[in-house]
């Protein structure tokens, strides 16, 4: 494990994500990147069986997307990419977003705000030309 794999597996456990494979170019066990199915998003109760009912359902990483290739070399370029895996002819890549999570108060108050992080899961083909390089 590199020194920058390490730290970027460190900041994501802190954040409270499950990580198995980080490194570029590492293929994650039965399509389970970042340590959970591709074709499944992850809820706030999945990590967190106790979590405040009121944020049950909250998706704190998406199921794996389908992107175009420039869409993830715009991603990487702007420095939006958190976390790449190479696969057989595809780059998975991860974005992390926060989203605002209202939460229902006192009657008769403002609904009070909660936020959450999301991973953001997608996949890119990568063109023939690129691989060659």
């Amino acid at each position: 494990m590199t020194g920058v794999t390490a730290w970027l597996r460190r900041g994501l456990m802190a954040a409270g994500l499950a990580v198995s494979t980080l490194a570029a170019g590492c293929e994650a066990p039965g399509g389970a990147f970042l340590g959970w199915p591709d074709d499944q998003a992850r809820k706030i109760e999945d990590e967190r069986p106790d979590a405040d009912p009121r944020v049950r359902g909250q998706v704190t990483m998406t199921e794996v997307r389908t992107v175009p290739y420039e869409t993830y070399v715009a991603m990487r370029s702007a420095g939006q990419v958190m976390v790449e895996e190479r696969r057989t002819g595809q780059v998975y890549f991860a974005v992390r977003r926060t989203v605002q999570v209202p939460i229902a108060g006192r009657p008769g108050l403002a609904p009070a705000m909660m936020y959450v992080g999301v991973m953001e899961r997608y996949r890119a083909g990568v063109p023939e030309e690129v691989v060659r390089e």
